[in-house]
């Protein structure tokens, strides 16, 4: 579903498209109900071990290492593909700014979207995102928001 809704958008990053998606994928659905108050487990299930109720997921255990946030969320799709755990990275960044970042509220996340139709640069939008902070500020603050769902980043 978000690919679709993502088709010929090329401007945007690679960890924005997988990242939406991977977030979409991890919305536990049963019997026609997405479950969204059980999402966050979900998230931590399908990165961890092997996903909702055994179904899928990437079985990475509680200690991740991603590539630093500055290459992830600069190169382009392919460059992106090429990244350490590229799609975990991807999930785990899009859910930081939709639920850990900021009020909580994905604010950061929607002006960043608001900026591309807009018809911004990339790395314009990408400011919203920022939102003043450099990178390694950034990693420091994702990293201390999974921590506390028993997460650990490290990032190199």
């Amino acid at each position: 579903m978000a690919h679709q809704l993502m088709l010929g958008q090329s401007q945007q990053a690679g960890w924005f498209i997988e990242g939406s998606a991977e977030y979409i994928a991890t919305v536990p659905y049963q019997q026609t109900r997405m479950l969204v108050s059980h999402h966050q487990k979900s998230v931590i299930d399908y990165l961890t071990a092997y996903g909702w109720n055994g179904q899928g997921g990437r079985n990475l255990g509680r200690n991740l290492k991603l590539a630093r946030l500055e290459s992830l969320m600069n190169p382009d799709y392919a460059t992106f593909q090429k990244q350490p755990n590229a799609y975990a990275s991807a999930l785990l960044l899009y859910y930081y700014f939709m639920k850990f970042d900021g009020k909580k509220d994905g604010a950061a996340l929607a002006a960043y979207v608001g900026e591309l139709q807009y018809g911004r640069p990339e790395f314009v939008a990408r400011e919203k995102l920022l939102a003043g902070r450099s990178y390694a500020e950034l990693e420091k603050q994702m990293a201390a928001a999974w921590n506390q769902v028993g997460i650990r980043l490290t990032f190199e």
